[in-house]
């Protein structure tokens, strides 16, 4: 039996950095209309997060994204 995409698309967050310094600025994007396979898979650039990006972490669920803010210490906006 197949699984419906609907059920299976949450919110999926991404912490990435731009910058190769010692200490870059972490930033994070929630997608609620992609699946960690179609973020993954892809080999163009996705809105928002640019080719060059150092990709840190990958969540699922408005739980975990709310403890990775608080991890990388970004300011919600």
């Amino acid at each position: 039996m197949a699984r419906s995409s609907e059920r299976l698309k949450s919110s999926v967050g991404v912490v990435f950095t731009t910058s190769t310094q010692s200490n870059p600025k972490h930033k994070i994007k929630v997608f609620k209309n992609k699946t960690v396979d179609e973020l993954l898979d892809c080999n163009f650039e996705t809105p928002g997060i640019p080719l060059k990006a150092d990709i840190k972490e990958v969540v699922i669920g408005d739980r975990l994204i709310n403890n990775l803010i608080s991890k990388y210490k970004i300011k919600a906006t």
